[in-house]
């Protein structure tokens, strides 16, 4: 685990080991004949695993600005983002600082508090380059998605291509930024995401991870 619900965790571990000791200075029969132990967090790294993309499963959200020509912008705006709320607390009264900071570390994402002023202050991880929502790819490239948020994020990896063509046309001589209808292509993307999409399908979960028996 690598969250302050571990405490919770400690707290059934406490009332096991409390009632199995009870039960034993009683004479009762118990099923179980050891005490479990207390692990401390996990600190491996985040890319060893797939505890992230778990998160993420829960709490990830997959986000697409496309913003039009207008008198203030020159050129269309579209921009890939990821991003994790969480409470600043967790509701036993620990941070959630820790684990938060980790996740925004490994995909070299902004991290920062918001909602300062109200009663429920967060932490708010988001990506904001390329490199970041490149890095992000890679991770869930390894470990991936398996709820709906999964059909957000390939939908999401669509408008990040666009953003790659657009980073090598830079660096280029030859070619255009985007294709020339790339803003059309890019909102009929985010008009079918998040709470606008209303097709489902589920193929992806047949490459569910296979247990070992």
């Amino acid at each position: 685990m690598r969250t302050p619900k571990i405490k919770a965790l400690y707290d059934l571990i406490d009332w096991l080991n409390l009632t199995q000791n009870s039960k034993e200075s009683k004479g009762e029969i118990i099923n179980f004949s050891h005490s479990f132990i207390k692990l401390p967090l996990s600190s491996m790294s985040l890319d060893y695993n797939s505890w992230l993309a778990g998160f993420i499963d829960g709490d990830g959200s997959f986000q697409v600005r496309a913003t039009a020509l207008n008198a203030r912008n020159k050129y269309p705006i579209v921009e890939c983002r990821f991003e994790i709320c969480q409470s600043k607390t967790y509701n036993n009264g620990l941070s959630n600082y820790d684990f938060m900071w980790d996740i925004a570390n490994f995909i070299d994402s902004s991290f920062k508090e918001v909602l300062v002023n109200l009663k429920f202050p967060q932490y708010r991880i988001r990506t904001v380059t390329l490199a970041s929502n490149i890095k992000l790819e890679n991770y869930l490239n390894k470990y991936p998605l398996f709820s709906s948020k999964y059909l957000n994020y390939k939908d999401w990896l669509k408008v990040l291509e666009f953003k790659k063509i657009a980073a090598a046309s830079v660096r280029s001589t030859k070619g255009t930024k985007y294709d020339s209808d790339f803003f059309d292509k890019v909102v009929n993307i985010k008009n079918g995401m998040n709470n606008k999409r209303t097709l489902f399908i589920w193929d992806h979960l047949q490459g569910f991870y296979k247990l070992k028996k």
